[in-house]
């Protein structure tokens, strides 16, 4: 194709006065500013927006001296003053919230919709014009960069301005109005370069474009006569000198924390990347989702040189020469320091794309060329709708990813104002981040920041450190950001790790700065417990002794309880040891059991026997734990061998307190979920179930498969549902089904309020005759009173949710009896369920102290037992006192009796501890099956005799001489 017959083609007549291309501007422009303003105050604070704020709170004198003050110490800004100016006055007017300060910037950027408009008008066409509009309003990278406290998009809206007056001025025709443009061109580039420096790499594009035109225009000689021209450059060049030294001198100051070279080609994949799809944490794209625009924008940079050669090349330079300067100038100290730097060259590419997009719109008048123009024309459209696809999805990521959530300080500030009491103490690592995380913190903590920002010596900021410590004083440490000051990064972190124990550590969400924080007690050691725990002595024999406790009364479900004991060690050797806390409700249920390692540093991990020490311990709630009243118990267990140490009394959990649980709130600290399958299921109108899991990948016949389900109350349910499970094989039929409450018996849908995420816990039992190895499992919601199904979908949905598919590994089923050394015949249940034959024992000789080994012989009498009964092995002197104990499910819960197939048997070993203290003498074995769920015992029968008290003598057992 020929450059005659390319620049042959006219564009189809539009009139970009018309109704329909206004309004259709106007939609676009309201679309960029709505994206703009989506969720505008939903993530935190970054470190340079605390700097902006701080910069708005000073006077209008102090701001122009682009001084900032960080602990007494004065140091120069790298922004100029003007975007800090206005926010200061519209602050002034709307407040300080983050909406209203971040209105400021979004109200300017969305500006560069329309700029780019007509731009794109005045050098490609109407048509590539507004193309190039809709891609400003949807482009990612300009979103995210506009949605921040600072100065990038108004930068660019002035730019473009700057842009839009030298190209009207070097495009139109000779005329007295044509100056108009230059002075528009001058005032926003002055004012750009007042807003950030980078717009000296623009205004030197302008100034280039100038001579060069001014050259082809008139020539040298009639150039040095044009007076008014040199005049007003010169009036510019005197207006920027301010401007001018400050950045020179800060540029010959040397390289800025955190800014380091980066090889031009890196730069120039990550440019194609942000002006392509978006902004990324690595600051690249797989190649597959930069080609499309690239693509388009080769394209239109061919069509625009082959039509409009003039606009092409202005365009060429709007794009290479700041960003050149930039790179080029970063080559001797580097200026660099991620894509939001290269906003500036966003409008000439998407100007180009626009460009590639409008070409298949110009007709060949070659007759030759049809099936050509319609391959092209089909490549272009489906580079577009790739383009915009791409565009939208990333949108959509940048909204809703935690990959783009920026440093969080908002979140550690918050986490501080609700768990930071009065006697702690905050440590800041970096001050520079102060200005941002004292925005956010109001709590009742003090404090400091180490090191301070003149203080370089590592030495020295250890010595403060040291100086803040108190008995029993709980320290946190925002460890990240690490300092910015020059002072040696990890210095002091790694000296707090090494001398403090650590009682706390949480990574917050963050991009560009570590957000980390850490609690130490560092001097654990205390005279007496506060007034505000409760005082109580508990001893674990041999390990542990504990005077009181603190434990707050209220929390909410998915957040962190804090509780604070008061512990001493019973012995100087001591092993690792586990703290095991279980949340019981008023029906005794079990919602949650929360082990945690006991830190060392720490009883009984210490060389202090005997010295009372504080002990902060931090639980994470599970999330959606129902609101409600809640038993909080305690239990003490060996880590590495899992055995539960007994209480002085002998028993094996302490009751601590009554915690009143408040519910969270559906999409919050679903990253707490921690389950496997995310639905977002409506149910109804009004329940939504957001989350589910179980735990094992396979299960047995005879087990039950535990359910946890995320429900969201999206409305206040008008009825008491029922939950009904159901599991189906692969012919369609029923095996097993359930049906139960959604979650806590005192607390119904009926009490849900709307927003509220609630837990509900549920389970299916295995059928025991189950001999397929898949089975799907099916989730309904039913209205009590009418047996109807909700709809899933509301309201054009299936009446059943399925849940996904459940893995069964049958039993091998034996039905012969073994040889029996003791044989005993006895019946368990009436009708009979069980058959009893007998039992084995390889244990002659028993002392005190000794484990006895017994296996019973069970048959199943009957098809399916429907209850999972629990076996009881008691060891019982002649007054009837049960000396020692042993109960637990047949073959360690590994068969139930729920699993037992009619005339299976079943070998079941047992073992039973014989009191070390135990005197010597004969006592009675009895053995028996009972359920847990009421505590009563099946009725043994021999000969059609019911025994007494429904257990069965295995026999007179001699214990030592």
């Amino acid at each position: 194709m020929s450059a005659s017959e390319i620049q042959g083609r006219r564009l189809p007549v539009a009139n970009p006065r018309s109704r329909f291309w206004t309004l259709l501007l106007i939609l676009v422009l309201l679309l960029g500013f709505a994206l703009r303003m989506h969720n505008l105050e939903g993530q935190s604070m970054w470190s340079d927006e605390g700097l902006s704020l701080y910069r708005a709170r000073l006077s209008l004198s102090n701001i122009s001296q682009n001084i900032i003050t960080v602990d007494g110490i004065d140091t120069r800004d790298t922004n100029p003053p003007f975007y800090f100016m206005l926010l200061h006055l519209w602050r002034n007017t709307t407040g300080e919230t983050i909406f209203a300060l971040r209105f400021l910037g979004v109200a300017m950027a969305t500006l560069a919709v329309p700029l780019i408009y007509v731009l794109g008008k005045i050098t490609f066409g109407h048509y590539a014009g507004f193309v190039a509009s809709f891609l400003m309003a949807i482009s990612p990278f300009h979103v995210w960069q506009t949605q921040v406290l600072r100065n990038y998009g108004m930068l660019l809206t002035l730019n473009l301005l700057s842009i839009y007056g030298l190209f009207r001025f070097i495009l139109s025709e000779p005329g007295r109005r044509r100056i108009i443009w230059l002075v528009i061109w001058a005032g926003a580039a002055l004012i750009g370069i007042y807003t950030h420096y980078f717009s000296f790499f623009i205004f030197a594009f302008g100034l280039l474009s100038l001579v060069l035109f001014a050259l082809h225009q008139w020539g040298i000689r009639h150039l040095a006569q044009q007076r008014w021209l040199w005049a007003g450059l010169v009036l510019a060049l005197l207006v920027t000198l301010p401007a001018l030294f400050i950045s020179i001198n800060r540029f010959l100051a040397g390289t800025q924390i955190d800014f380091y070279f980066v090889p031009i080609h890196k730069v120039i994949y990550q440019a194609a990347s942000a002006f392509s799809v978006g902004m990324d944490p690595s600051l690249v794209h797989p190649w597959w989702r930069v080609v499309p625009a690239v693509l388009l924008a080769i394209l239109g940079i061919i069509i625009g040189w082959l039509t409009r050669r003039r606009a092409t090349l202005l365009l060429l330079g709007y794009q290479l020469i700041p960003l050149g300067l930039l790179l080029g100038l970063s080559l001797i100290n580097p200026l660099y320091n991620g894509t939001r730097h290269l906003l500036i060259g966003l409008p000439p590419f998407l100007l180009f794309v626009a460009e590639g997009v409008v070409s298949p719109l110009q007709k060949i008048r070659r007759p030759m060329t049809k099936h050509l123009d319609f391959v092209w024309s089909l490549f272009v459209i489906v580079l577009g709708i790739l383009l915009v696809a791409s565009q939208v999805d990333w949108l959509h990521v940048q909204f809703t990813s935690p990959r783009l959530v920026r440093d969080d300080v908002r979140g550690v500030a918050e986490y501080l104002n609700t768990y930071a009491g009065p006697n702690d103490l905050i440590v800041v690592h970096d001050t520079l981040i102060r200005f941002t995380f004292d925005y956010y913190y109001h709590g009742s903590a003090p404090v400091t920041s180490i090191p301070l920002y003149h203080q370089v010596d590592a030495k020295t900021a250890i010595d403060n450190l040291r100086s803040v410590v108190e008995p029993g004083k709980r320290i946190w440490f925002l460890k990240e950001p690490t300092p910015r000051n020059g002072i040696e990064r990890q210095a002091l972190t790694e000296w707090i790790r090494e001398n403090w124990p650590e009682v706390f550590e949480r990574l917050f969400p963050w991009m560009w700065l570590e957000v980390g924080l850490s609690a130490f007690v560092p001097e654990p050691e205390v005279a007496n417990i506060p007034s505000t725990a409760a005082s109580k002595e508990i001893i674990w024999p041999g390990v542990l002794r504990m005077e009181g406790y603190e434990i707050p009364a209220e929390a909410t479900s998915g957040a962190d309880l804090w509780l604070t004991f008061y512990l001493s060690q019973q012995q100087a050797e001591a092993k690792e040891h586990t703290l095991s806390f279980r949340f019981i409700d008023e029906k005794g249920q079990e919602w949650a059991q929360v082990d945690k390692v006991i830190k060392s540093g720490f009883p009984p991990l210490t060389d202090k026997p005997g010295e009372l020490m504080r002990y902060d311990q931090q639980l994470l709630l599970p999330a959606g734990l129902p609101p409600g009243q809640y038993q909080v118990w305690l239990r003490l267990l060996d880590t590495a061998s899992g055995r539960t140490i007994l209480l002085s009394n002998g028993e094996p959990d302490l009751h601590l307190s009554e915690l009143a649980v408040d519910a969270a709130s559906c999409g919050e600290n679903s990253d707490q979920f921690r389950a496997r399958f995310v639905s977002g299921s409506r149910l109804g109108q009004e329940i939504e179930l957001q989350a589910y899991d179980w735990p094992e990948e396979e299960y047995r016949p005879g087990h039950l498969l535990p359910l946890k389900l995320w429900w969201c109350a999206r409305q206040n349910p008008e009825s008491d549902y029922l939950l009904q499970l159901r599991l189906i094989d692969q012919d369609g039929r029923t095996v097993a089904d359930s049906e139960e409450s959604l979650s806590r018996l005192d607390y119904p849908p009926t009490q849900w309020q709307p927003g509220q995420l609630i837990l509900g816990q549920s389970s299916i039992m295995i059928p025991a005759q189950a001999e397929k190895e898949q089975y799907e499992l099916f989730l309904s919601l039913i209205e009590p009173d009418t047996d109807v199904e909700l709809p899933v979908g509301w309201p054009l949905g299936r009446r059943s949710l399925p849940l996904g598919t459940v893995r069964v590994k049958p039993w091998s089923k034996e039905t012969e009896l073994p040889p029996i050394s003791h044989p005993l015949r006895a019946d368990f249940g009436q009708p009979p369920l069980v058959e009893f034959h007998g039992y084995e024992t390889s244990t002659i000789e028993i002392a005190p102290g000794d484990s006895v080994d017994i296996s019973l012989i069970w048959r199943s009498a009957v098809e399916s037992i429907p209850a999972s009964y629990t076996v009881f092995l008691h060891l019982v002197d002649e007054q009837e006192q049960i000396l020692a104990q042993g109960d637990g499910l047949p073959m360690g819960g590994f068969r139930p009796t729920t699993s037992w197939r009619q005339d299976e048997v079943i070998v079941d070993d047992h073992a039973l501890q014989v009191p070390a203290e135990l005197a010597p003498g004969i006592y009675n074995l009895w053995v028996g099956l009972f359920d847990p769920a009421t505590n009563e015992r099946l009725p043994i029968f021999i000969d059609g005799v019911q025994q007494l008290d429904d257990r069965l003598l295995l026999e007179m057992v001699q214990i030592g001489n």
